[in-house]
């Protein structure tokens, strides 16, 4: 004769089965940043060990940016037969000013008990996520940069064509641009794109999905037309509305940081807790209008 059995299981018993809560965490993914490592940085150097908070960056050969207007090859440029020299005063660019005036930070306060009390790295995933942050801020006002360049081609959140590429590389050409450092940047979305173009994908699809090549910075797939390729996720935009990608030469923007991921920590007793805060002080400005190109895209 069967007999029901009532056995004793989980249920009303969950506060006597152990639980583990991991150290290991699984953090938000985070963007590659790209943008500073593409600009002209060489200010950085000249103004090492000096204290400032503007750069003034001239030059010769004419009245305006980018121009050679008044101190040219279109006069004073024969001499007749027994002729007179004809002094011409020499005329210089717009004076450019690379101002240091954006303090970008990211501060916070942890108790000393949440710490004490969860096994969660809180302090280390912390302070990673803060120096994150900051350098975002920077990357950020980095691209921001690239929609300020007047001479544009393509459609925002239409794809851009193998035309539409060599016509940046022309705008370059045309403004004498210089050949080296030459570099394109562009949204993840718009990197597809490329790499779906027949012209491209024989030339780049190994490069983008290979190791980088020597030499060249996070980001990197490949290069053509004798422009280097990088791919941000932090381009601005969407892929909804699209993304201002851009070709420039990499003296059309100037970035100067003077205070770069600074860390300060405390101890405060009336709180009993950690505060750390992560600072960076920069400044970005574009110096050749016509050495960028804004690719509107994808």
């Amino acid at each position: 004769m069967a007999t029901g059995l009532t056995d004793t299981a989980s249920t009303g018993a969950d506060g006597l089965i152990p639980e583990v809560w991991s150290a290991q965490t699984r953090d938000s993914l985070l963007a590659n940043l790209v943008g500073w490592n593409l600009i002209d940085r060489s200010f950085e150097q000249e103004m090492a060990g000096r204290a400032y908070d503007t750069i003034r960056i001239d030059g010769v050969g004419g009245t305006t940016d980018d121009t050679r207007a008044g101190f040219d090859v279109s006069s004073n440029i024969t001499l007749g037969a027994g002729g007179t020299l004809t002094a011409e005063v020499i005329t210089f660019l717009t004076q450019v000013s690379l101002a240091v005036n954006t303090h970008a930070y990211k501060f916070w306060d942890l108790e000393f008990e949440l710490d004490l009390m969860t096994q969660m790295p809180l302090m280390e995933r912390g302070a990673e996520r803060t120096a994150y942050v900051v350098a975002q801020k920077a990357d950020d006002d980095c691209n921001g940069l690239i929609d300020n360049f007047s001479q544009t081609v393509g459609t925002l959140a239409a794809g851009l064509t193998d035309a539409d590429i060599l016509r940046g590389v022309q705008y370059l050409n045309d403004a004498n641009a210089q050949e080296e450092n030459r570099v394109a940047l562009f949204s993840s979305a718009e990197q597809i794109n490329l790499l779906q173009i027949e012209q491209y994908r024989n030339s780049l699809y190994d490069q983008a999905f290979t190791s980088a090549a020597d030499g060249k910075f996070r980001g990197f797939f490949g290069s053509k037309y004798g422009v280097d390729f990088y791919m941000s996720t932090n381009t601005e935009g969407t892929n909804a509305a699209g993304h201002d990608n851009g070709m420039f030469q990499q003296e059309a923007l100037a970035g100067a940081m003077i205070d770069n991921q600074r860390v300060a920590t405390d101890y405060e007793i009336t709180t009993d807790s950690f505060r750390h805060a992560v600072h960076s002080i920069y400044g970005l400005i574009e110096v050749r209008d016509t050495s960028g190109v804004w690719l509107k895209g994808k």
